[in-house]
């Protein structure tokens, strides 16, 4: 999982940085396998926020956790 997550996230850390607008990047883990993401994203994208579901809590409720954290305008 890490190394999708690792693409993913390279990708759009590489697309953003030539956006003229502030961007935050959130992960809602909604896993209930304690592998480490938290302190992986802390370690390697320290500007990543995390968020920890409390398991697998379903596709659209992970979602609504992840959005609940979110303070933007826009999503």
């Amino acid at each position: 999982m890490k190394n999708h997550l690792e693409n993913a996230l390279s990708s759009v850390i590489k697309d953003i940085a030539q956006c003229p607008y502030d961007v935050q990047i959130t992960v809602a883990d909604n896993s209930e396998n304690k592998d480490g993401l938290r302190e992986y994203l802390a370690t390697y994208y320290p500007t990543v926020q995390y968020v920890d579901c409390g398991g697998n809590v379903g596709f659209g409720q992970g979602n609504t956790i992840g959005f609940k954290t979110i303070e933007a305008r826009y999503y």
